[in-house]
């Protein structure tokens, strides 16, 4: 890839450039500069999708555009493909095991992946100076996982279909609380389609996303609020079994008093 030229009346650093990056790799809109979350779409409220509950964290989708998340997500005039990960920072209010994470999205010009889906989870932690991602503490590869429309748009000139991906750890992942942590979520080794994460504008403070690309490998600050996704802490499978059997074992009780 040939550097990108400078002119005497203007000179372009590399947070400048990989900004403007960020901006080539993200779908187009419709309108210049962000609108109220209020006014963006309706939010439909957590949807747990199965037994248990435990919302630890919500960030809903704001339904405007998002940036691309992908390891062959775009195609730059030449032979490179570009490469752009994404990541937001998160933490929770007191100590609690993450068993699913859901993450909202859509696909660029409504290009769907064709054959298996794969996606790559990463959980960072933050690295010392800038607080931006740092060592991996926390790694998943998803096959297939569960995606879903959730009857909305994406207003976007290259966005289209809101989808849903629900994803059940194999591993559970433990956080203390307070502590602060990095997520990044991106599809994997597909160049017919385009994964883009959602935005979300909600809950504030919109401390912006990180993101990482092929001009520019270093994680850098993109701040265009956060990404939307939801962390719940459901109920492992032998403790939804357990409680299956107290329930039978109550009925059966209650059945045994009424004809006695």
């Amino acid at each position: 890839m040939k550097p990108l030229a400078s002119t005497s009346s203007m000179s372009i650093g590399p947070a400048a450039i990989g900004f403007f990056l960020c901006l080539a790799l993200e779908a187009p809109r419709v309108q210049a500069g962000p609108i109220p979350f209020q006014e963006a779409a309706t939010y439909d409220g957590p949807q747990p999708h199965g037994p248990g509950g435990g919302l630890l964290l919500d960030h809903p989708p704001h339904r405007f555009g998002g940036l691309t998340s992908d390891s062959m997500g775009f195609e730059l005039p030449g032979p490179s493909i570009v490469y752009q990960y994404v990541a937001d920072d998160f933490s929770l209010p007191s100590d609690a095991t993450i068993r699913r994470i859901v993450f909202f999205g859509f696909f660029n010009s409504q290009v769907l992946p064709i054959g298996d889906e794969t996606y790559q989870i990463n959980i960072h932690e933050p690295r010392a100076g800038d607080g931006l991602p740092g060592n991996v503490v926390f790694s998943e590869t998803v096959v297939n996982p569960v995606r879903e429309w959730t009857g909305h748009h994406v207003i976007s000139g290259a966005g289209g279909l809101e989808y849903r991906f629900t994803v059940d750890l194999v591993t559970p992942f433990f956080l203390q609380g307070g502590e602060t942590r990095w997520l990044s979520f991106y599809q994997v080794g597909d160049p017919n389609s385009s994964f883009r994460w959602e935005y979300s504008l909600g809950p504030n403070p919109w401390n912006g996303q990180a993101a990482q690309n092929e001009v520019f490998p270093n994680w850098f600050l993109y701040e265009t609020g956060n990404t939307a996704f939801q962390l719940w802490s459901i109920p492992e499978p032998n403790s939804l079994s357990l409680l299956a059997i107290g329930a039978l074992a109550l009925l059966r009780f209650r059945s045994h008093r009424t004809f006695r």
